[in-house]
């Protein structure tokens, strides 16, 4: 049986660091995870750029836009509160910068 997963990716003025191709890869594989962006009130393109990968991705990622920054602790916070939300079997956040690689995702969940 497969687990749900919801992964908050923080994100602040990410646009031009933010792998969207690792992260569409990843959606891409049959997986039943769910990435919830939260934009930190950015002052450059990470919305439009995590906007797209929602239209692109609708089912595997989402995004919440915060309109002045708050913070990476507040920002996972309101990301969580989200996917909690969607009630998966385990939450957790991952830095934008994927420091630590996406197929490790499962690795945790076990």
């Amino acid at each position: 049986m497969r687990s749900s997963v919801a992964i908050v990716i923080p994100c602040y003025n990410e646009a031009k660091r933010l792998k969207v191709g690792q992260y569409k890869k990843y959606s891409d594989a049959d997986r039943s995870h769910l990435f919830v962006f939260v934009n930190d009130g950015s002052s450059d393109m990470t919305l439009q750029v995590i906007q797209d990968l929602h239209h692109n991705h609708p089912q595997h990622c989402s995004y919440i836009d915060l309109p002045r920054n708050v913070g990476k602790a507040e920002a996972v916070r309101q990301g969580l509160l989200s996917a909690f939300d969607m009630n998966p079997d385990f939450a957790g956040y991952w830095d934008a910068d994927l420091a630590t690689p996406l197929e490790t995702i499962p690795d945790f969940c076990r």
